[in-house]
């Protein structure tokens, strides 16, 4: 029979499952409150909630876990799996999350405020929202994956997003500044509303909701900068540097180009812009869209079909 004090510890862990280092298959389940590695190289940290930082958490599986204001802060999660989890206050800073996985999870925020104040271009500041900032150092996120997972207000700033997967998620809100979130494979199907992502190298959008989200200075070149199926209105993508892009079948209804720099060719058929402002942008060649009462980079306004300076 077990103790009463390994029962209260179960319950109240829910199940955390922990594989054995260097092996896929043979895993464990432990609820016993040890921070060390068993002799078979297993580690059960299970005991540092809500404090782990520095933890050894390498392939833990955290499900139905409460986790709210758990601090994971310079842990191992190597491998580690985050499923069906509601929580709110959680910290990653630091933490080496190669190869984690957040499938079904809700780390949102609450109260966010533009840290800028009101009438200004927004940048959010969430009560209780996920932090995976880095410092000025880099967070190893090399493989990690989000899946229907929901990070309004998360902050990654200086994070580095490299063979990230990110697919079906909702980062509204949410701080990217400065990190580099570049990736052979287009990121499908987020929600980026009001996040920032200022002097960012970008990856590929796919069917991406780009609603008040803020480009301003990012990097855009070639296909895997591109951005497809998407649609946007006040989308800032003031100074951002754009070089042989793909916009493709997208919509963007009062985006905000001033300053920006296209380079050479973008190609952009199937895509509408709608009031767009290219005020002082430098651009190259913009061609195959559709253009509704847009500014030009030298301040009149035209609508119409083609290559933009032509029309301008």
């Amino acid at each position: 029979m077990r103790s009463a004090a390994t029962s209260m510890v179960a319950l109240a862990l829910a199940t955390i499952t922990v594989a054995a280092c260097g092996s896929s298959a043979n895993t464990e389940t432990s609820t016993a409150p040890v921070d060390s590695a068993s002799a078979s190289g297993a580690v059960a940290s299970i005991s540092c909630l809500p404090n782990c930082r520095g933890a050894n958490l390498q392939g833990a599986v955290f499900s139905r876990v409460n986790l709210d204001n758990a601090d994971f802060s310079e842990a191992n999660l190597t491998n580690a799996r985050f499923e069906d989890i509601r929580a709110s206050g959680v910290t990653f800073g630091l933490a080496d999350l190669t190869n984690a996985v957040f499938r079904d999870v809700d780390f949102s925020g609450t109260d966010c405020v533009n840290r800028w104040g009101p009438g200004e271009a927004p940048e959010w500041e969430c009560t209780g929202a996920a932090d995976f900032r880095g410092n000025g150092r880099d967070v190893l996120m090399a493989g990690t994956t989000f899946e229907r997972a929901t990070l309004v207000g998360a902050n990654f700033e200086n994070a580095q997003f490299a063979g990230v997967t990110m697919a079906d998620s909702v980062f509204d809100k949410a701080n990217f500044f400065g990190t580099y979130i570049r990736s052979e494979e287009p990121y499908v199907k987020n929600s980026l509303d009001g996040s920032s992502f200022q002097d960012v190298a970008m990856g590929s959008l796919n069917a991406a909701s780009l609603n008040g989200t803020n480009f301003s200075r990012a990097f855009f070149s070639g296909q895997d900068g591109s951005i497809y199926n998407s649609v946007g209105t006040g989308t800032i993508f003031a100074d951002a540097w754009i070089e042989q892009l793909f916009i493709k079948n997208t919509q963007l209804t009062d985006a905000n180009f001033r300053g920006a720099t296209f380079k050479s060719v973008t190609e952009a058929e199937g895509t509408t812009f709608t009031r767009a402002d290219f005020t002082g942008a430098k651009v190259s060649v913009l061609a195959g869209a559709t253009y509704d009462a847009v500014m030009c980079p030298s301040g009149n306004t035209v609508s119409g079909t083609g290559e933009l300076m032509r029309l301008c």
